[in-house]
């Protein structure tokens, strides 16, 4: 028998102690590294999955830069995509503001939960346990931001 895993999923997060930034990322797409997740110290952090844009993590990051929340560069920048339906982003900035958006035409289940500090994101899913698995342990976990992303990603 065959098992195929295609879902993508991820954490993108700000510690509130040391204000460091990460993502940490799950799918099946070889060298998901180098298009879907982009990190700048002391700006912010995006991820960019399923139909991957790397103009929403590169044009977001400098948005952040300018000041604006990631809600309001993201959403300027989704409003200018027109393959945005298919898309997914999440995004913490350097003070902790989060956003995410999940496109309605995003493959499997797909969704995100926004919480305080981070937001997790699926697509390809069976359903959302995943997401709240990730949550549940992100918010249980204690230590530097690497080793809980890491942890996060575990329990998906």
């Amino acid at each position: 028998m065959e098992c195929v895993f295609d879902a993508t999923f991820s954490i993108t997060a700000r510690c509130p102690t040391t204000g460091d930034l990460g993502v940490a990322i799950s799918t099946a797409a070889p060298a998901v590294g180098q298009r879907c997740p982009h990190v700048r110290a002391s700006v912010g952090a995006i991820v960019t999955q399923s139909r991957t844009n790397i103009t929403l993590g590169i044009k977001g990051l400098r948005l952040l830069e300018l000041g604006l929340t990631p809600e309001h560069a993201l959403g300027v920048l989704l409003d200018e995509d027109e393959g945005r339906d298919s898309r997914q982003v999440a995004a913490v900035d350097a003070s902790g503001r989060c956003f995410g958006y999940t496109g309605s035409k995003c493959v499997g289940w797909a969704g995100h939960i926004v919480g305080e500090g981070f937001v997790a994101a699926g697509n390809m899913l069976v359903g959302p346990r995943t997401l709240e698995s990730m949550v549940e342990s992100f918010r249980r976990s204690e230590g530097e931001l690497s080793g809980r992303l890491l942890t996060a990603l575990e329990a998906g």
